[in-house]
């Protein structure tokens, strides 16, 4: 993508839509994200509470989108993780969380991780989590 320069900061043209030919927009997947990691809510609640809502999105939806999303993102992800360790020092952080499956199965312990840079300015300058089950 060509985009414009800015005394050495490049900025890229902004996406309208993430899905190509798609319903949701930048703010409908933000939402779908957000309610997800942050929320803590799954996708396969999210299906039938947008139902309710008058909203055509079923699980395998949600998922294509969340999937979309994540792909997209993994550049940005790739770039924090670089300039994370690239620092002269850092420092890890990790949690155990209850990760619950989308079938009615037995909850899991999953870990997360957060990763900090040093930095002149501010101890916590990026953060760079990962997670994954046990």
């Amino acid at each position: 993508m060509a985009g414009k320069n800015y005394g050495g900061i490049n900025q890229v043209p902004i996406l309208s839509r993430l899905v190509e030919k798609g319903i949701p927009g930048l703010g409908n997947l933000a939402y779908v994200l957000t309610r997800t990691y942050m929320v803590h809510l799954p996708l396969c609640r999210q299906a039938p509470i947008s139902a309710r809502e008058g909203f055509d999105r079923d699980y395998s939806t949600l998922t294509r989108w969340v999937g979309k999303s994540a792909a997209t993102l993994e550049q940005l992800a790739q770039s924090i993780n670089r300039f994370v360790l690239s620092g002269k020092a850092f420092f890890a952080n990790d949690r155990s969380v209850r990760l619950l499956p989308p079938s009615k199965g037995k909850p899991k312990t999953a870990c997360r991780w957060a990763y900090g840079r040093m930095g002149v300015m501010s101890a916590y300058e990026a953060v760079w989590p990962a997670s994954r089950l046990v």
